[in-house]
Parts: C-alpha cells; sequence; structure tokens
C-alpha cells in the first residue's frame, strides 16, 4: 500500500502482484524459467485449482548449503514455488539444461550426474526418480535428427535416439519427476550421495605419538594433520599437513603424530573422502567437509607447579586465580586450610586456572562466603593416565571490600574534525590495593582502543581516546559510551559509565542544521540531525533536475524549513557551510539561503556573479569576486561571522575578510530557508551539502571540510582534466554547450581515442571518473590506461553525470603521465578525474584541471570578438519570429568561418522549424537543435569570413524564421536570446539592439561573441502523460472504449503502448474491433491467463509535449456474436466508464523501454491461497499485513527489521519476474529490531522487489518503493 499526503487527509493505492505462470487443472502446461535453462511440466490434474508457479536459478550463496557436508555447488540450481505435493500419479518433471562447460566445473558426466532435491531438514540430497536425457548442439539444435530439441526424451544417458559420438554436444537436457517442490540441483552422484563419516584416534591421551586412527563410513579417504582445529583457516599459518599411514589388518590406520615440543602437544586429525579412482588409480578429493578428532601427546613423566607468590581471594564480588600447571591433561584438587581444618575444597581441569569466589556450599545450598582472613593452601593434580601429585601452594588472603572511583568525569573537546574524549578518577582500595585500571570506549556499539590505565601516587588516573573523521563518518550520529571499570587484586571491581549527551557527526561542534539534499526525488529535502526542520520543496519547480543536490533554476524558487521554529539559543557568533555550482544568473543579487525568525532576525547569504554578500538585518559585508570563473562548476563555501569579522572562504582558502562590527550575543531562533525572498530573486544553480553551525568555524576546520572525502570520511585524491587539457587522437570533435561545466566537450565517432597529460604528487591506485553522457543510455565499455589499456563499464544516461568506470583501477606514481582514452561512438566526454576514493559528485569540480589550480591559472575568458545585434521583423506577430542579426567584429584580426546559434525557451525542439531569409544561398541552412529539456537553439554556420571593424552580409543577417510545426503562437519572452523591443532599451542604428544572448562560435567552436544564459541539464527531462477515456455504449453486448493520450510532460512521446485490461468468464474468448487508430500503427489482444485479458495499442508516431491527439482511438470489445452477456464492472480499465471523456488511470500507458509512465496496474480477483502453502499467491503484500507478519522498514542505510524470536532470515532482491538482481542476506537474526546494512547503489527502487525468507520459507515479497 502506497500513502501520500498529510494527516489526517491520508490518500492511499494498494498494489497486488503475481509473480510466475498460471497452471490449471485440466489442462497443465509447461512454466520455464526467465532463461528457459530450466523448467517444470504438470501432467493433467496435477493441481486441483489454478495455481501460479515460478521457476527460477538461484545462486549457491542464498542458501546455507554448507550444512550439507560443506559441498562446494557448482551445478544449476532451481527453485520452484510455491512449495506443493502432489499424487504419485500425477508427479511433475523437472527439467535442467546444462551446458558442457557446467558438466566439467561439475566434474560430472552424462552417466553420472544426478538431478536432486535439497532436503534442508534431514541435511541431505535426494535423488530424483524417473530420468530421461537429451542432446543440443551449439546452435540448440537435437544432437540426433528427429529427436526432441526441447524436452528429454531417452531413458538412458547413451540411447542411440537422442546421443551420438559422432558430435560433441554442447548442452544436456536431464530431467527427472518429483512428488514435491523445493530446490533443486544438479551434481555428480559421487560427490552427492557421499555418505556421512567420522574419525576416532586411540588412545586419545598418550606418551607416545604413535596411534590407531578408525574412519567409520567410508573406506576412502587421505588423512592430514593440523595444530587446530579449523580446516582450511585463511591466514592460517600452520596449514594442515598430509599425514602418511598404514593400515593394519582391521583395516585400521597406524599413525605417527608430529612433536612441536610442547609439555603439552595437542594435534587434530582431519579425514577427507575421496572418490572412485579412474583409470590410472588416481582419487579426487571430494568437497565434503572432513570429520576431524583430538589428539594429545605428553611426557611420559607427571610433574606440577603452583604459584610462588601468595595469592589474593575477593569476597565481594572478586575471585582467587589459582594457576597451577601440570604437565598431562586431568584435573585438579586445590584445599584451602585454616587452624589444621579444611575449609573449602575446589576442583579444575587441567590446564585451566582454578577459579574460587570463597562461596561456601552444602550438597545444592550456599552457605555465604567463607571468612575473612588467611589461609594455606596444598594442591593435588591428577593426570587422565592415572598419575597423581601432591604439594604445598601458596598462602591466600582475603580482601573483602571492592575498590572505590571518586570524581568520576568525561571531559569532550575537538581538534580540526577529530574529537577528543578525555574520562579523569581517583581510584582507591583499602586491601589488596589497586590491581588494573581499564577504560573501554565503544562507539556505535563497536569497542575502541581498550585502554590499560596506571595510577599515579595519589591514585589519580587520566585516559584519552580520539575518534577521527573517519571514525564519525563510519558511524554518523552514533553516541560514545566509555566505562572505567578498577578492579584490585583479589578481583573484586568497580565500574563507571559515561554516555555522550549528543550524537556525534564528522562535522564540527555546534553543527545546527544538516540537508544533504541528496534525495533525488520528492518534494522534501531532510534536516538529518532530527530537528525536525525539514526543507519544504514545494516552490521550488524542479529541485532534483540537473545534476546532483537541490536545483534552483528559476528565479521565484524558494525553500523554506517545516515545523516551526528552530532554536539553537544564544551565540556571539555562526557560519553556513555549502557547496554549490552556479548557473548562469543576471547582473542582480540573488539569495542562496537565510536564517530569519523573532525580533527582527534576518540573516542572508546572497551571489552576484563571482561575488557573495552576508546580509544581517542592516549590516551587508560584500566579499568582492571570489567565486570561480568556471560556471557549472562545483565549489565548496563558507562564511563565519563573529564580533570581529565576517570571514568568506572558497575551496578551503580564505578569500576575504571584513569587519563585522556587531559585538553582541545572537538569540538564533528562526526559519531556515533558500532561494527567492523578499528582498531578492533566488540563486540559480545547484547547491548541496548545506550546514549552518552555532558558532564561527576555525581556519583549519574549513580547510579540512573543503577536502573531497567519500561517505566514510576517507579524503580522496583528486586530479581533474579539462576538456582543453585533452588532446582527440582520432574521433573526437570538438563541441560548445551552454549546459555543460567549461561549455567544450568532445563527441566521440567511431575509434575514439585521446591522450590527456596528468600530474600526480601522490602514488596510489587511482579510480577514473568521466563527466559523460550519450545519446544511447546504458552501460558503455571504455578502455583507460598508460602503456596497456585496461576495460571498464561506465553507466552513462542522456545527461551531464559524474560516472566512475567500474573495472578499472590505475596505480599511478608521483610525477607526470600521459593516459589513453578511448570510448564508443556516441559517448560525450565534458571533463576527466581520477580520485583515490568513491567521493560524491559535488567534491569534483569539473572544468578547470588540477594542474591549472596548483599553478595559480585563472581560465582566461575568452576572447569576445564578435558583437550582436538583433531586430525583429514583423514582432509581434506570433506564428513565426523571424530575428535579423548583425554581426560586427569588434577584434583586430578577421573571422574566418562562424555559426550563429539564437537560443529558445519553452517550445519542444523536436517541434520547431526554421526557415532561412537572408542569406537566400549558398550550402548551408539554419537547423533547429535541442540544448536541454525546455532549451533549444538555432544553429546557421557560414564560411565567409568577418573583416576587422565590419560586418557580414552587408549588415543584414543572418535572418531567418523560427516556428512550430503545428503553427501555435511562438512565445519568445523566455527565450534566452530574446530582447524586448518595448522594454525601453535603447535601439542602435536600423532599429537593432546590442544581444549578448547571441552565440558567436568560430570554426573549431570556440565562444568568440555573445554569452551563455542560464541552462538546465537534461536530466530535467519529464515524460509524462495522461489517459481520458469513456465507455460509449455500457450495454451487456460491448463495452466501446475512447480514450485519449495527453502529453503532460516537456519532451515529445514516441513508440509507446497503451493497455487496456478486461476479464471474461474463463472458457469464453473475447473479440476485438478497432475503428479508429487515431495517430497510433497497431493493435493486438492478448491472454494473460485465468479470464485476463488485455488490448495493446502500439503508438510509433512522436507526440509533442503538451499536446494530446484529434481523434481518439476506438477500441470495441465483446464476446462472438456480440451474445448479451458482457460484464465491464469486473474490468479493472473500465473502472465505471461514462459516456463523458474523463481522466482513466486503470489504462496504462508504457515508454519505449517497457516502463510503465502513467495508470495503475490492474488488479484481478485472486485465488485464494492454499492454508499448507500461503505462498501459493505471490503478490507484493503477501505477508505483511497477516497474522505473524514480519515488518519491513528501507532507509538509506539498508532495511529495518522486526523479528519476534530467532530465525534464520535471507533478503534478496528480484525483478517482477522473480529474477534475481541482488543477495543482500542470509543469516540469523535475534528478536527485536535489526538493522541490515545495504548499499543502495544502482538499484531501481520502482522496479525491484524485496524477498523475504524466514527459516528457508518466502515470507513475504514487496516493491522497494513501497517499504
Amino acid at each position: 500500500m502506497l500513502l501520500w499526503g498529510d494527516s489526517p487527509a491520508y490518500n492511499f493505492a494498494e498494489f497486488k502482484m503475481i509473480v510466475g505462470r498460471a497452471v490449471e487443472p485440466t489442462s497443465g502446461n509447461t512454466v520455464k524459467s526467465l532463461f528457459e535453462e530450466a523448467s517444470v511440466t504438470f501432467p493433467k490434474n496435477s493441481v486441483d485449482t489454478v495455481k501460479n508457479v515460478t521457476v527460477r536459478t538461484v545462486e549457491a550463496s542464498d542458501y546455507s548449503f554448507e550444512v550439507f557436508n560443506n559441498l562446494a555447488l557448482k551445478g544449476p540450481i532451481v527453485e520452484v514455488l510455491p512449495r506443493m505435493t502432489f499424487a504419485d500419479t500425477a508427479r511433475p518433471r523437472i527439467q535442467m539444461k546444462i551446458s558442457y562447460e557446467e558438466m566439467e566445473a561439475m566434474h560430472a558426466t552424462p552417466q553420472t550426474v544426478r538431478l536432486y532435491k535439497v532436503d534442508f531438514v534431514n541435511k541431505q540430497f535426494v535423488p530424483l526418480t524417473d530420468v530421461l536425457y537429451g542432446y543440443l548442439d551449439k546452435y540448440g539444435k537435437a544432437l540426433v535428427e528427429g529427436a526432441s530439441d526441447t524436452v528429454a526424451t531417452c531413458s538412458t544417458a547413451t540411447d542411440i535416439r537422442c546421443y551420438t559420438d559422432k558430435e560433441q554436444w554442447a548442452y544436456l537436457l536431464i530431467s527427472a519427476e518429483t512428488r514435491t517442490f523445493s530446490v533443486f540441483t544438479a551434481m555428480a552422484s559421487g560427490i552427492a550421495e557421499t555418505p556421512n563419516f567420522s574419525v576416532t584416534v586411540l588412545p586419545e591421551i598418550a606418551s607416545t605419538a604413535n596411534r590407531t586412527v578408525r574412519v567409520d563410513g567410508i573406506s576412502r579417504f587421505r588423512l592430514y594433520v593440523d595444530d587446530d582445529s579449523l580446516w582450511a583457516n585463511r591466514g592460517d599459518v600452520t596449514p594442515p599437513d598430509t599425514l602418511a599411514f598404514t593400515a593394519d589388518s582391521n583395516g585400521f590406520a597406524r599413525i605417527a603424530l608430529p612433536s612441536r615440543g610442547k609439555a603439552i602437544d595437542t594435534s587434530y586429525v582431519f579425514v577427507v573422502a575421496l572418490g572412485e579412482p579412474d583409470a590410472e588409480g588416481n582419487m579426487e578429493e571430494l568437497p565434503a567437509a572432513p570429520a576431524v578428532a583430538r589428539a594429545l601427546t605428553v611426557n611420559a613423566q607427571f610433574a606440577c607447579s603452583v604459584p610462588s607468590d601468595s595469592l589474593w581471594l575477593g569476597l565481594d564480588n572478586g575471585y582467587m586465580a589459582y594457576g597451577a600447571s601440570c604437565t598431562h591433561p586431568g584435573y585438579g584438587l586445590v584445599s584451602l586450610y585454616r587452624d589444621g581444618k579444611v575449609i573449602a575444597e575446589i576442583r579444575g581441569e587441567i590446564p585451566d586456572t582454578v577459579i574460587y569466589d570463597g562461596s561456601k556450599t552444602s550438597g545444592a545450598s550456599g552457605l555465604g562466603k567463607i571468612s575473612t582472613g588467611v589461609y594455606e593452601s596444598r594442591y593435588v593434580g591428577v593426570s587422565a593416565l592415572g598419575m597423581d601429585m601432591q604439594m604445598a601452594g601458596p598462602r591466600v588472603y582475603t580482601d573483602s571490600a571492592r575498590p572505590a572511583i571518586r570524581n568520576f568525569s568525561v571531559q569532550d573537546s575537538s581538534e580540526v574534525l577529530d574529537r577528543i574524549f578525555t574520562a579523569t578518577a581517583d581510584v582507591y582500595d583499602s586491601e589488596s590495593g589497586i590491581a588494573r585500571v581499564v577504560v573501554t570506549p565503544v562507539f556505535g556499539g563497536d569497542t575502541l582502543r581498550v585502554m590499560n590505565v596506571v595510577p599515579d601516587s595519589a591514585g589519580h588516573v587520566s585516559a584519552s581516546i580520539r575518534i577521527s573523521r573517519k571514525q564519525l563518518a563510519e558511524c554518523t550520529g552514533c553516541y560514545l559510551s566509555m566505562e572505567m571499570r578498577v578492579e584490585d587484586y583479589g578481583h573484586n571491581h568497580a565500574e563507571q559509565g559515561y554516555v555522550s549527551d549528543e550524537k556525534l557527526y564528522p562535522y564540527p561542534t555546534e553543527l545546527a542544521l544538516w540537508y544533504p539534499a541528496r534525495e533525488s526525488s520528492g518534494k522534501i529535502a531532510h534536516e538529518l540531525l532530527g530537528t525536525g526542520h525539514d526543507l519544504d520543496l514545494r516552490k521550488v519547480n524542479n529541485p532534483w533536475g540537473s545534476d546532483v543536490g537541490l536545483y534552483f533554476n528559476r528565479n521565484t524558487d524558494y525553500a523554506v524549513g517545516k515545523n516551526g521554529l528552530v532554536d539553537f539559543g544564544s551565540t556571539p557568533s555562526y557560519s553556513f557551510e555549502a557547496r554549490i555550482k552556479l548557473g548562469y544568473g543576471n547582473h542582480e543579487w540573488h539569495n542562496i539561503l537565510g536564517f530569519g525568525g523573532p525580533g527582527g532576525l534576518d540573516i542572508r547569504l546572497m551571489q552576484n556573479e563571482q561575488s557573495l554578500r552576508l546580509v544581517e538585518g542592516p549590516f551587508i559585508w560584500n566579499s568582492g569576486s571570489i567565486l570561480p570563473s568556471q560556471q557549472k562548476s562545483w565549489a565548496h563555501v563558507v562564511v563565519t561571522v563573529d564580533s570581529a569579522h565576517v570571514k568568506f572562504y572558497v575551496d578551503g582558502e580564505l578569500k576575504a575578510v571584513r569587519e563585522s562590527g556587531i559585538n553582541q550575543e545572537r538569540e538564533l531562533e528562526g526559519i531556515f530557508s533558500m532561494g527567492e525572498s523578499p528582498a531578492a530573486h533566488s540563486y540559480i544553480g545547484n547547491i548541496a551539502d548545506i550546514r549552518m553551525y552555532s558558532r564561527a568555524l576555525t581556519a583549519a576546520e574549513v580547510e579540512e571540510l573543503s577536502k573531497p572525502v567519500t561517505d566514510a570520511g576517507e579524503v580522496s585524491d583528486v586530479i581533474v582534466i579539462a576538456v582543453k587539457d585533452m588532446e582527440a587522437v582520432s574521433g573526437f570533435s570538438n563541441e560548445f554547450s551552454c549546459s555543460v561545466a567549461g561549455n567544450k566537450y568532445l563527441v566521440s565517432g567511431d575509434s575514439a581515442t585521446l591522450t590527456m597529460s596528468v600530474i600526480v604528487e601522490n602514488s596510489a591506485d587511482y579510480n577514473v571518473v568521466l563527466y559523460a553522457r550519450s545519446a544511447t543510455v546504458g552501460d558503455k565499455s571504455i578502455y583507460v590506461g598508460e602503456s596497456n589499456l585496461l576495460t571498464g563499464t561506465a553507466s552513462v544516461s542522456n545527461t551531464w553525470r559524474a560516472v566512475t568506470v567500474s573495472g578499472v583501477s590505475i596505480h599511478l606514481a608521483a610525477g607526470t603521465h600521459t593516459l589513453m582514452l578511448k570510448v564508443p561512438a556516441g559517448v560525450q566526454i565534458g571533463g576527466a578525474a581520477l580520485t583515490t576514493a568513491n567521493i560524491p559528485a559535488s567534491m569534483i569540480a569539473w572544468g578547470v584541471s588540477s594542474s591549472d589550480k596548483v599553478a595559480g591559472i585563472v581560465p582566461a575568458d575568452t576572447a569576445r570578438k564578435v558583437k550582436s545585434y538583433l531586430r525583429y521583423e514583423g514582432y509581434p506577430e506570433t506564428s513565426t519570429l523571424r530575428p535579423r542579426i548583425r554581426l560586427r567584429n569588434v577584434s583586430n584580426e578577421p573571422v574566418n568561418g562562424f555559426s550563429v546559434r539564437y537560443y529558445f525557451r519553452g517550445e519542444d525542439a523536436s517541434q520547431a522549424g526554421v526557415d532561412r531569409y537572408w542569406p537566400n544561398y549558398g550550402p548551408t541552412f539554419p537547423a533547429v537543435h535541442s540544448e536541454s529539456a525546455n532549451t533549444g537553439y538555432v544553429e546557421w554556420s557560414f564560411a565567409e569570413t568577418i573583416p576587422v571593424a565590419g560586418t557580414v552580409f552587408g549588415g543584414s543577417g543572418p535572418h531567418f524564421g523560427l516556428y512550430n510545426s503545428d503553427f501555435t503562437p511562438w512565445d519568445a519572452s523566455d527565450d534566452p536570446s530574446f530582447v524586448d523591443p518595448n522594454s525601453g532599451l535603447a535601439a542602435n542604428i536600423d532599429g537593432f539592439y546590442e544581444n549578448a544572448g547571441v552565440i558567436v562560435l568560430d570554426r573549431d567552436n570556440n565562444l568568440i561573441g555573445g554569452s551563455c544564459a542560464e541552462m538546465e541539464d537534461p536530466v530535467s527531462l519529464e515524460t509524462k502523460v495522461r489517459v481520458l477515456a469513456s465507455d460509449m455504449r455500457g450495454d451487456n453486448q460491448a463495452s466501446e472504449i475512447h480514450f485519449n493520450v495527453e502529453n503532460t510532460g516537456n519532451v515529445a512521446l514516441k513508440n509507446f503502448d497503451v493497455r487496456y485490461y478486461f476479464f471474461v468468464e474463463e472458457g469464453l474468448a473475447p473479440d476485438y474491433e478497432i475503428n479508429d487508430k487515431s495517430k497510433c500503427s497497431s493493435a493486438s489482444m492478448e491472454s494473460l491467463g485465468s479470464g485476463r485479458w488485455q488490448v495493446t495499442v502500439h503508438c510509433d508516431s512522436s507526440l509533442a509535449a503538451g499536446n494530446t491527439w484529434q481523434n481518439p482511438v476506438k477500441v470495441a470489445l465483446h464476446l462472438p456474436g456480440w451474445a448479451a452477456m458482457w460484464n465491464a464492472n469486473d474490468d479493472p480499465s473500465h473502472d465505471s466508464l461514462g459516456t463523458a471523456m474523463r481522466e482513466a488511470r486503470g489504462i496504462c500507458v508504457f515508454d519505449s523501454t517497457g516502463y510503465m509512465i502513467y495508470g495503475n496496474m490492474p488488479v484481478w480477483t485472486l485465488p485464494t491461497p492454499d492454508e499448507v502453502n500461503p505462498d501459493s499467491v505471490y503478490n507484493v503484500d503477501f505477508g505483511y499485513h497477516a497474522p505473524g507478519s514480519v515488518p519491513v522498514i528501507r532507509t538509506p542505510e539498508g532495511l529495518v527489521i522486526t523479528m519476534d524470536n530467532w530465525s534464520y532470515v535471507e533478503l534478496s532482491l528480484v525483478t517482477a519476474l522473480g529474477t534475481p538482481v541482488k543477495s543482500i542476506f542470509s543469516g540469523t537474526l535475534a528478536p527485536g529490531d535489526q538493522l541490515v546494512h545495504v548499499d543502495w547503489t544502482g538499484i531501481d527502487m520502482n522496479r525491484t522487489y524485496l524477498m523475504l525468507k524466514v527459516n528457508g520459507t518466502i515470507k513475504s515479497t514487496k516493491k522497494l518503493s513501497l517499504l
């Protein structure tokens, strides 16, 4: 169920999903896995009701196969759902298609391979019966002519009707029958049917190394010996050695254990099962867990020793540790005497230390503690070999009281972004004295460095723990606890504890507000400190429409904190921090963010081109030009205010200092806001990682905050290579764009190769990050490196994004390197970066090379050689816009060849047309292009020369006409290149107005005239439609559905499907007629099974943004002969349609990729789940509302699961068809709320489902976006 809205007016929609294929009782059929490598065939009457069955392949890691003798499964594993039991006369047949390569990996042949059902209860593999075989060649055709290429039909593996040795087979078909559904696997029978076996070493303890080994259960085996009990333990410095043996007449193995020179030599003997011998007599080890037994070798003489120093026995909450040592295993007996009488006897196993807390017992009853005083001790050691030894032991003193801890406290301080906690106390003990002081810090559930502290002569102790920025980032918002444990020599102990008052963050203290702005969707930016002061984004036009962070692209955009005022108390100082990426604004002050409240509190941070301004009430402080000149490039900005100064920092450097002039406390109670304010328009651009502090940050803190770091706090080196510093070797063309950092990018053609020189300061392994986009979205093969190119993959979208090349890590030593980059055709490159860690995209400043920053080189503003003047002819006639442009060369050299761009906004570039007027000769024509979601341009290229101080085309051109293809009015008022003749501007000669919004490029696509307006990125492309429909009949003979599609998005829609879902009684087949296809090309009707049907209308013509079809599609649905039995009430898409057109969300629209962009998925009447098999109905809400449900909540960190009891839980991600996407977790969870960490990177929340299994049974599936 999906909920939205505010309390109490919640809206909701319920979604249900059935995964699998329907199996009907009377017909039976075959259900296949997604790629048809596995299937289940049902005979007739094998089910009594319609069942939805899913067959899918799974990974061995999805199940705890280690319980089956640790068998290493290499063959296919198939899961069939839901679980069912069948009669012997109607057993389904499981079939698998296994490649020759898979068979080799299993060490199996067609004669030895078998299909097995996995019996989790009895921990064994149960062979299936009635096996059939078939063989296919590499093309999927039957190996023998006349044999089936889809079904196994032969009862033996060498039946000549299916098998021939004249041609090598590529695939084996093998099938068998089963009475129950479970998990099935194909394995070599010798491995799967390995019996349970055990090993015994006789005798276990002896003074000689010669022993006898008895192995039960198998006759072929190999022996190994090790000094620990872990088999194949990673990091084991003494791995198991082969142990030679000879067999006696009884089949027992005679061995000699190795000597390690210890008083008690411990050895572990392992037995590994061997398979059948091959033709040469060789036997391979089977991948089953070995059996193990322990053997001890001891000295021939038995001797014991006891402590020489006196011991203390703590009677309060302590104990005595009596550390006797003997050369044989066995047991020891400690006796305490007083006045010649035995006061206590304590038994302990050798070689364990004997522990005694002073308790007196009589049978099962406790009689308190022994009295205080001094005791004599005696020790008796008894060997496991029957020998014994007695001796006098040390004197034992009692300690009756635990130590005292006084003046315990913990002080919190910081050093840059690290936090330091110091625990101090005075400790005292009046009897045995202080033996040790241990301070244990625990941060976020993890124990940090445990500190042993020695008190000074006065009993004072002090211990400090530093929590680094990296540790804080790895556990953001966690608490710190510290425990001081003081112990005396009698092991009496006392504790004092501390828990931090506040959550800890990887940022300076006095952090007041924090908005990471990484939601990527929705109308809320969450405040992460728990203030509840989330940002309301409803007044931001397209908050996630570009790159990363929040996107402000209109002067009227603004966001404001919710839930009233926030109060940070009284403070003389404060700071703002953010990462910003400037858009293209006008020469005015724009509001970035602010904080205002009662009593006239009004603080605002503003921007005008490269300048910042801080406003606090009547006080104004300007920074001057300090921001990077490269627009569309990220910068880290901090402004600090105290009673003395206002400081402006950019990328960690102090850029401007102004005197504050305010020496007073501020009551920081108010509302945080971003964007437009009553005093100024909104800042234009992106902003991310916004933080406010209730104190002024130090220069060291600002510098540390500016460094690029991962979310886990790892600082990364970043080397940026701008396009201007890339050399195209072949296949690249240079292009200009207002929507990319630096305005330059490269477009790849065939065999596109470039080189780039990089200066590396620190030797390290570097990731490769590209600033890229492509018209064809998806994974692209990327080749990058020095002498040897590495192959990786980049997931490129249709907008400028930072994408990491996966699978590539380049080791670069300090110095200068030349890297080569090869990309497939169609990929556009706007920059490259090398990073030592995966950092957020907002921490990479594209457009300027790192080498330029190091050298202090400021990117030069490209020389404007040409001025543009514009006049509209026929204006304000609206059907066609007719700009005439006059170009004048204002440089001291001629311009040889150029292009002119006129930018427009609001009209769909795919639906815009252009006519040339002047010059009306020559080979070139103007053309319309799309720059971004809402912006396009007309470009016209010329080979002519503009002379120095002169014009071209007689000063009367270029001149062209711009119009909509459907001749709707052209709105020029929002065009970036538009100059309003009615604005009051002074016209130049002949009615031309100077216009910097017209872009002029030289023949190499370098900017030589004009300037870019603010440009949104193509990510703001929004595909939206709605369907209007009616039923023009509504009687019992037919439904005559008329529906129209309206494009409510901002991009043209093409190659889409419209689907109407309806239901007829089972056994009836409906008819349909398409009376009007409107702009669509074809239609079809498909059965979905169990009386469920759909009509699909395919539309391949373009539907422009804001447009609708002139005529609706008209579909008639009825039964044969127009029988009067038609019932539309149970049709999911009908939803009580009448004769008047209205919105119909029951009719769905799918784009060219199959993604639903409009409508509600159909809700059908589902069969009732079996009582025995509740999973027989597979829908997305199963298990979430039933008794015994397991609540699951999705968070940015992972999944929170609430368990009632200890259970073995498996979590995996699947598609709507049940195809595995990713295994998340498998293991035992305790009762209560449990957090399972999940990396959500790359997971589509709208198309992926969470499958929850408890103790091997599917409990629920649900779409991630609904959790």
